[in-house]
């Protein structure tokens, strides 16, 4: 991200009005002029960079000028975008199109097990020292000094998926520097992101689509992964780099740490999963409520816990609708019991109104026979995993009246108040748990990718904390009952 920019910025009629990006983080700049001048809220501010590059502040903040000083003929204000980039030309958010998204995978080792295009041959035989010798422009070798060789195998493109967001590909984007000193050499390389529309799409729909796979990857890797240097592509010779924009993409910091991506994305599975997760997209405000919660890693409320649970009850119904099927009598029934109870309690609206909404309760899928119905779907590997399913629906229904008691207070007596705290990170983790490998499961992902290399990816984390817990829970509640 650009630290420090200096611009000449056209506002409403003032076309001399100079600015300076004071905020780097929050994005805000300083402007000055002898003129008076007002931003509008969610208007679009154009300028000229000190490189002579054209800026667009998009959708700012409001605010109005004011003197420097008593007397002063100078006016200042601030400016504040949604989104800021640069390019040849202004961009209208609302009218101009974009074919293409790219980013920079930050941490990109976090998603790559073992990445053999790059590597070192230390002691190569005699046939590839005479093959090296035998380049033209290439220093003599000689196998008997132990050369080392860093090499990039030539293999740039690292998957490439047709999806119902687009072509979304990842590749390596090598670059080569150093040598002819005692500096040695490098080989450095950037992992790229790259999602070329089926359609052209705004610039908003342009940054949505990319923040829905940059989601998704920052869950696979599950830490460390960050995006960066995003470009947009009209088509034609203009990219446009952004240089701010109001979405998460991930704590920009530095890990060498080793990754434990639950799938690999070099690995020949991997396209046809992303293919598969993408193609359900009634679930996107159901990943957005998981995601929320999830990449706030081990810090842990009773906001996650409810909103854990919700992720159920806004997951779209395998039979389409919430309402559960019942036989015509039962429907019969509960039709006289309602119009009765609007005769009965015409003139007590409130009780009138809690009795006609229990009645609802009885008549949609309960938030236990939603969660049932993805643990449905994962069954085989959690008996696979060493998990008792006997245990799997005890916690689920301590988990689901410790989800009560936050949203209605509702009592709970197999757990006292300290104790149901106590349990909180157990009920949080076994919500997101049978929500997350069901979610993967049923898009392509299998218990063969599990490894030594990504057990301590996060939701592993989450089943042996399960494990681990599920018996202090009984034993506990066991207790209570004495």
């Amino acid at each position: 991200m650009t630290e420090s920019i200096n611009a000449q910025f056209k506002i409403s009629n003032n076309k001399n009005v100079s600015g300076v990006l004071s905020d780097a983080k929050r994005y805000k700049f300083n402007c000055w002029s002898s003129e008076f001048f007002a931003v509008e809220s969610h208007s679009n501010i154009y300028g000229r960079t000190q490189d002579n590059k054209i800026l667009s502040l998009l959708n700012c903040l409001g605010n109005e000028s004011r003197c420097i000083a008593e007397g002063s003929v100078t006016y200042s204000n601030t400016i504040q975008p949604h989104i800021a980039l640069t390019g040849k030309k202004r961009v209208e958010p609302d009218s101009d199109k974009f074919c293409s998204i790219s980013l920079v995978v930050g941490n990109s080792h976090a998603l790559l097990r073992r990445f053999t295009s790059f590597g070192y041959i230390s002691f190569p035989d005699d046939g590839l020292v005479s093959q090296l010798n035998a380049q033209e422009h290439a220093p003599l070798f000689a196998a008997q000094h132990n050369p080392t060789l860093a090499y990039f195998n030539g293999d740039f493109d690292i998957f490439s998926q047709n999806t119902k967001l687009g072509v979304i590909s990842a590749s390596n984007h090598i670059s080569v520097g150093d040598g002819f000193s005692s500096d040695g050499v490098s080989i450095r390389n950037k992992v790229g992101l790259t999602v070329k529309f089926h359609t052209s799409k705004t610039l908003n729909e342009a940054l949505n689509i990319a923040h829905k796979v940059s989601l998704l990857l920052r869950f696979i890797a599950g830490e460390n992964v960050f995006f960066k240097d995003m470009l947009v592509s009209d088509g034609s010779e203009n990219n446009f780099q952004l240089l701010y924009n109001t979405y998460s993409w991930g704590e920009d910091l530095d890990s060498t740490k080793s990754g434990n991506p639950l799938i690999d994305i070099s690995s020949e599975d991997f396209p046809q999963f992303l293919d598969s997760w993408f193609s359900h997209v009634d679930r996107d405000i159901v990943r957005y409520s998981f995601y929320d919660g999830f990449l706030k890693g081990r810090s842990y409320s009773s906001d996650r816990l409810i909103n854990a649970a919700n992720i159920f009850d806004i997951f779209p119904s395998s039979t389409g609708s919430s309402k559960k099927v019942l036989k015509q009598e039962e429907t019969e029934t509960l039709e006289r019991l309602k119009q009765h109870i609007k005769k009965e309690f015409s003139e007590l609206d409130d009780i009138k109104c809690s009795l006609l909404n229990s009645i609802g309760f009885l008549t949609r899928t309960s938030l236990k026979e939603r969660v049932n119905e993805r643990i449905t779907v994962i069954e085989n590997y959690l008996e696979s995993r060493g998990f008792d399913l006997d245990d799997i629906d005890f916690v689920l229904r301590l988990a689901i009246k410790a989800r009560n008691y936050h949203v209605h207070g509702s009592e709970f007596k197999q757990l006292t108040l300290r104790q149901m705290y106590d349990f909180q990170i157990l009920f949080t983790c076994f919500f997101e748990f049978i929500y997350a490998i069901s979610e993967l499961i049923e898009c392509g992902w299998r218990e063969s990718h599990i490894s030594h290399l990504n057990t301590r990816h996060p939701v592993f984390d989450s089943e042996r904390y399960l494990k681990s817990e599920i018996t202090a829970l009984k034993e506990t509640v066991k207790y209570n009952q004495k």
